[in-house]
């Protein structure tokens, strides 16, 4: 088979790849905080035309490399909600999540001092990723139980701990990697005043070497380097989002190249068909 049908297949498969990733840019286009992607292509093996001469390399297919992370700052939405909050210049927020799903683990079974069998799960271990959403709530907690006093399971909810957490529930952490505890009012109400001010920013050396979790989630690597917590006044403004990295003009055009260059290849490979076809014909 000609190599002019391995070149069409190989295109098939990797501007297929390319549309997934314009096609995911597309669907997270009003997504708070999310940084568009670009597929990089790069040529499969190549060989010399001609074995007694120099000749330039001709290539064998393209293939679909790693997606670069278009990290840009994205225009301001101002939302009037006290738990919104934008970071106005480079940086990520810090927050805290599991490393796996509490109860995931198998449970620990034992016996306390009546003789009666209990079990419990192993320690959660918890890991810190880094995002431009800040998308905030109030998660409540029960205060913890001292030693020696009884758990109590009806706890009024203006005596529960405050915290502040994203919109997956993971805790907001300040600049010394510290959860965010929200004081309350002396009538027991939430002070959410003055809290962009406790928020820590992050950067990195490369922002573009962070590992995506999910569509506005990222994690440290030796590429970006480490974390490196900022300050200035006014870099975190409260009752504002950050609009989406991507631009629907400017993903539809991707679109279109992407479903133009997938026409080509597809015509690659039924031209080599037709060539096979003729040469069995001719014998």
């Amino acid at each position: 088979m000609n190599i002019s049908f391995y070149n069409g297949a190989s295109g098939l498969i990797a501007y297929q790849n390319g549309m997934e990733q314009v096609a995911h840019n597309i669907a997270n286009v009003n997504t708070t905080g999310y940084k568009a992607t670009r597929p990089e292509f790069h040529s499969l093996l190549t060989s010399e035309m001609y074995t007694n001469e120099v000749q330039p390399l001709r290539g064998h297919g393209v293939k679909m490399g790693k997606a670069d992370l278009l990290y840009r700052q994205s225009s301001m939405q101002n939302t009037g909600m006290k738990l919104d909050f934008m970071i106005m210049d480079d940086g990520f927020f810090a927050v805290e999540q599991p490393v796996v799903a509490y109860g995931s683990g198998e449970p620990i079974e034992g016996e306390d001092e009546n003789g009666e069998v209990t079990a419990t799960f192993p320690e959660v271990e918890m890991e810190r990723v880094y995002t431009r959403a800040g998308v905030f709530d109030v998660g409540l907690e029960a205060p913890p139980v001292e030693e020696g006093e009884e758990e109590d399971t009806e706890v009024e909810e203006t005596e529960m701990l405050a915290f502040l957490v994203d919109s997956q529930g993971r805790y907001v952490l300040t600049s010394e990697g510290q959860r965010i505890q929200i004081p309350r009012n002396e009538d027991g109400t939430l002070d959410l005043d003055h809290l962009a001010e406790r928020i820590g920013v992050f950067r990195f050396d490369n922002p573009y070497g962070l590992e995506r979790l999910s569509t506005a989630s990222f994690r440290q690597t030796e590429t970006s380097g480490e974390a490196t917590p900022v300050w200035r006044e006014g870099l975190v403004r409260a009752q504002a989002l950050e609009a989406s990295g991507a631009i629907m003009a400017d993903e539809m055009t991707n679109m279109i190249i992407m479903q133009r260059a997938y026409q080509l290849s597809a015509r690659v490979v039924s031209t080599a068909d037709e060539m096979e076809e003729i040469v069995n014909n001719l014998r």
